[in-house]
C-alpha cells in the first residue's frame, strides 16, 4: 500500500495501529503514546509511524483530539466510521473470512515440521 509515496505492508499498519490503540482507555479515549514511542515500541523509523498515523486519520480509524507540541504527544481518540463495511478503501474480513483463512493457514502448516525442530530431534538420539 502506498502511503505519502512509499510502500507500507499491511502488516506494518495494523501492528501500528493496534499498537495505538493498546494505549487507549476502555472506551477508545486518551491514546498519548507519541509517534517515537511507537516507533522505538515496533523497532521502526519515526517516519513509518508519523504515515501510518496519518493513514489511519485519512480513513477515519483515529481522530486527533488534542495536536502535541514540544514534549507533549498529540492525543488521539479510536473512531469506527458508519460507513466502513462498505468501503472500497479498506477490507474488513468477516468472521467466515477470516476462519477461513485461518483454517488456509493451518492446513499450509499442518505436517511440516520446522528447521529447529528437525535438528533437536536428531540430537536426543545421540
Amino acid at each position: 500500500m502506498k502511503i505519502a509515496g512509499k510502500s507500507y505492508t499491511a502488516l506494518r499498519i495494523k501492528a501500528v495501529a493496534e499498537r495505538v490503540a493498546s494505549f487507549a482507555d476502555a472506551d477508545g479515549t486518551r491514546v498519548r503514546p507519541g509517534i517515537a514511542r511507537i516507533a522505538v515500541d515496533l523497532e521502526t523509523d519515526y517516519r513509518t509511524v508519523r504515515d501510518v498515523l496519518s493513514y489511519l486519520r485519512r480513513l477515519g480509524l483515529v481522530k486527533v483530539v488534542r495536536a502535541g507540541g514540544g514534549t507533549k504527544a498529540t492525543e488521539y481518540r479510536l473512531t469506527l466510521p458508519v460507513d466502513l463495511l462498505d468501503r472500497d478503501d479498506i477490507e474488513v474480513w468477516s468472521p467466515a473470512k477470516q476462519a477461513l483463512e485461518i483454517r488456509r493457514a493451518q492446513e499450509r502448516h499442518r505436517g511440516r515440521r520446522t528447521r529447529r525442530a528437525g535438528r533437536a530431534a536428531s540430537r536426543d538420539w545421540v
